[in-house]
């Protein structure tokens, strides 16, 4: 038994070989604290392994076949160990524990918290202080298209799908060491990517079509380094300078006009705040006086026309971050209207602004841009390569 565990657990890729099998691990629900959850799957045969506090092998301790009906297991955080039962049944406490799929077809239909996504790949179960953290280890092809799926699977348009895939595979080669000292590579939330289930829903054919028509491209500068593949949602029109939004120019990463995120959703918003809580934020920076006329006035007669970095006052500047993260904004880019005791921001655009524009993108690929043009208006003089070629 422990034999045929070994084996299955060096050819599946495992651990410390999965970048070199082109596989990478993922923790699953990271922006969740939780110390149970639930795991099934409708067909397939598979194995529960379970591994010692080094992440060797030591046992099967499951076989599921097809024929049997109770699927259900239950894991659990007991004394910093985990405890898992089949339908109820206890089967044991361990240090770590891994469920293998026989069959590559086979799902994994994981709950947490009542909240319930698909997978396929291989799981695994570890204790971390009284929690769980579960990881997925699935091949980077089959995590792009779930990144693609949760980033923008509403969409129909094949191209974008194409080029999101493509931002998807050269984000994660870029950042497959950023968790690396965890246990994992990346995270499925917003502050990796978000990968909240295998690519299975209404488009995902479309998806799964254009993963296979971009496989292994990634987008790299002009030393052949991976690129920063930002995106957000929209753009307002202008993207933004990568220097305004966070601290580093980037040349691939410059302000330009973009007609294409006119046409999406979320182009508009307003946002009503109180003049009183205004003044005392941006007067806070500065060290003005909140009652003087000449600093509310500099305030009430804010505008963008085209992006701007900074609210200046008194030849000083003011990030214009600090106001999107001071007042929950869905972006920068927004002019001020005073009415009585409130200013009214009205706003474009929804993100940071940088690199591509999801609804610009897809309105793209709506009027017959290929994914290599939609990448190349966005990423200026960027190159298209295989990831072997990277540096």
């Amino acid at each position: 038994m422990i034999k045929k565990a070994i084996l299955l657990f060096l050819f599946l890729g495992i651990g410390a070989s999965a970048v070199a099998s082109h596989k990478i691990r993922v923790r699953l629900y990271s922006d969740k604290v939780f110390n149970s959850c639930q795991v099934s799957t409708k067909k397939g045969d598979f194995c529960l392994v379970a591994l010692n506090k080094d992440r060797q092998v030591i046992d099967t301790i499951l076989d599921i076949y097809p024929e049997q009906a109770t699927r259900l297991l239950q894991f659990s955080n007991f004394q910093n160990k985990i405890s898992v039962s089949l339908s109820g049944e206890k089967l044991g406490v361990y240090n770590g524990l891994q469920l293998v799929s026989k069959d590559t077809l086979a799902q994994w239909i994981v709950n947490v918290k009542g909240l319930e996504r698909i997978y396929t790949g291989g799981l695994e179960f570890w204790p971390f202080g009284s929690q769980i953290h579960l990881i997925n280890e699935v091949h980077i092809e089959e995590y792009v298209a779930g990144v693609v799926e949760s980033e923008g699977g509403h969409n129909t348009e094949p191209e974008y799908f194409a080029a999101q895939a493509v931002l998807a595979r050269t984000w994660v080669m870029k950042n497959l060491n950023k968790h690396i000292e965890e246990g994992y590579n990346v995270k499925d939330d917003q502050s990796s990517q978000a990968y909240y289930s295998m690519a299975y829903l209404q488009n995902k054919d479309a998806i799964l079509k254009a993963v296979k028509k971009t496989r292994d491209s990634v987008l790299v500068d002009e030393k052949y380094d991976l690129i920063l593949s930002a995106f957000h949602s929209n753009s307002g029109g202008q993207t933004a300078n990568s220097e305004d939004a966070w601290s580093r120019s980037v040349p691939y990463l410059k302000s330009k006009t973009d007609s294409f995120s006119m046409a999406g959703e979320r182009v508009y918003w307003t946002v009503n705040l109180p003049k009183n809580k205004v003044h005392e934020f941006v007067a806070r920076f500065f060290g003005a006086s909140e009652a003087d006329p000449i600093f509310q006035k500099t305030i009430a007669d804010f505008k963008q026309n085209s992006r701007k970095s900074a609210f200046v006052y008194n030849g000083r500047e003011m990030p214009l971050k600090h106001w999107r993260t001071q007042f929950g904004l869905r972006s920068s880019f927004f002019s001020i209207e005073a009415i009585e005791n409130e200013y009214i921001l009205h706003g474009r655009g929804f993100g940071h602004g940088v690199g591509l524009s999801q609804e610009g993108a897809m309105e793209m690929a709506r009027r017959g841009f290929t994914y290599k043009e939609i990448l190349e208006f966005y990423y200026q003089g960027v190159v298209l390569v295989n990831k072997s070629q990277v540096n």
